[in-house]
């Protein structure tokens, strides 16, 4: 083994163990995004409400093989994951140019996203991997025009969308690139690499379809589809200013530039499988609104594209000072993980929430939990799942479509009695006003600032 590659294994075997060690000692909670998709791992299924199957799959087999609900076994995957994206990008940027192999997977793990990114599991992670793999696959198809290699471009493209549908932005790279003559596949291969693709992905596509395609119509619902343009100039800004952390101020300005200096086939195609990503993305930031992370797809062959240009023209000094300036950021972060309470400004929303949930559950006294919020759900469903003689947690009656998976999967039956959690004051019990059984205002954590009500409901109260 080279001393490029043997670099490369130990930045990540290094970088990854280091992010294992600091998940097992953060106390903080799960987000109540990670506890709804643990909440999925319990129930096997080729789809859910919001996202694809893949998230739940690999927490499923993460806590089986811990043995543990614990937070630290659902979070887990999480550094491993990106810890295998870093591999896929330096190895494949190591056959281009073999010194570039440790550094581009140094770029990647030292993201300031991935500080957050390898501590919270999001469907981003599940994706990575899968993405980098599909391009990779592809990029060695249109060098060699072998089509075995395009058919594990397509299953590599059909898992990364069964952990996140911007896993379609493979396609989106396929057609981009086809513009430079140097990268236009044949059609034998496109076609090998659809059917593969559209073989993984049928049984999620055979779900959405005989479940009324919930999970695409919240898609859409998130995207604001077909609701015209906002013209949200403020949130373009914002957008773009949190894209300069995303990957590092200094290699994000050097992305852009390389839109004018690419010239090598493997260039123009990195940038073809990031740009076309941050572009629309950045309108819809604008046309209506978008998080941070919606372009995350565009980072990995981002960051393999800078590593390599900046290796390549022997830029190192530019690279370290970049590199210096994102580890700084993940240090900083790293030691809030650890310590919470140093910047609970920026740390409450994963603190406290067990806390409070366990207040729920004892005030229930054995009764049925209802509740509308989904955040509250999760956190609540989570929490109980953990405690000893637990009663149920259903989501409040709720006559239109579903607003989240627990209406779909844990409605409140008929005549029961329950506890009812709501964020309003008032409540009105078949037409008369209920009065409340208690309150609850946490001081701090997660829903600080926020008043929550309890009414005990009778059985016929709707």
């Amino acid at each position: 083994m080279s001393r490029p590659i043997s670099a490369l294994f130990a930045v990540v075997l290094a970088v990854t163990a280091a992010r294992l060690l600091l998940l097992a000692l953060t106390p903080t909670d799960l987000f109540f995004d990670e506890a709804q998709y643990w909440a999925w791992s319990r129930q096997f299924d080729f789809g859910y409400f919001s996202k694809p199957p893949l998230i739940a799959w690999v927490i499923g087999f993460s806590t089986w093989l811990g043995g543990s609900d614990a937070p630290f076994w659902v979070r887990a995957p999480a550094p491993v994951l990106h810890g295998i994206t870093a591999l896929i990008l330096g190895l494949w940027m190591g056959r281009i140019h073999k010194p570039a192999a440790p550094w581009v997977a140094a770029l990647y793990l030292a993201m300031p996203v991935l500080a957050i990114g390898s501590w919270m599991f999001s469907t981003d992670t599940i994706m990575a991997p899968f993405l980098a793999g599909a391009l990779w696959a592809w990029w060695a198809y249109l060098d060699s025009r072998r089509l075995p290699l395009a058919l594990l471009a397509g299953l590599l493209a059909g898992c990364a969308i069964m952990g996140k549908y911007a896993g379609v932005y493979f396609w989106v790279t396929v057609a981009v690139a086809a513009f430079f003559p140097a990268l236009r596949p044949r059609l034998s291969g496109v076609a090998v690499a659809a059917a593969a693709c559209l073989a993984v992905i049928s049984p999620n596509l055979i779900w959405n379809l005989t479940h009324g395609l919930v999970t695409f119509q919240h898609t859409a619902h998130n995207a604001q589809a077909g609701s015209g343009i906002a013209m949200n100039w403020a949130g373009l800004a914002e957008f773009l200013a949190s894209q300069t952390m995303v990957i590092g101020p200094l290699f994000f300005i050097v992305w852009i530039a390389l839109l004018w200096r690419a010239k090598e086939p493997i260039e123009r195609y990195l940038l073809a499988a990031s740009i076309p990503v941050l572009l629309i993305i950045t309108w819809q930031s604008w046309a209506a609104e978008a998080n941070a992370n919606w372009a995350f797809a565009a980072y990995p062959p981002a960051a393999a594209l800078v590593g390599l240009a900046l290796v390549r023209q022997g830029r190192l000094r530019y690279f370290r000072y970049g590199l210096a300036f994102n580890l700084a950021l993940v240090l900083a972060f790293s030691v809030l993980l650890v310590a919470p309470s140093l910047a609970p400004r920026l740390t409450d929303r994963y603190t406290g929430r067990a806390e409070l949930m366990n207040e729920i559950i004892a005030r229930a006294d054995g009764r049925p939990i209802a509740v509308v919020e989904r955040q509250i759900l999760a956190d609540l469903t989570y929490t109980a799942a953990q405690a000893a003689d637990a009663p149920p947690i259903y989501a409040m009656d709720w006559d239109g479509p579903p607003r989240h998976w627990y209406d779909m999967v844990a409605p409140r039956p008929e005549n029961t009695a329950v506890l009812y959690v709501s964020k309003d004051p008032d409540f009105a019990c078949n037409g008369h006003p209920l009065a409340p059984e208690g309150e609850l205002r946490p001081e701090g954590g997660a829903y600080k600032g926020r008043t929550l009500t309890l009414f005990a409901l009778p059985a016929d109260c709707r």
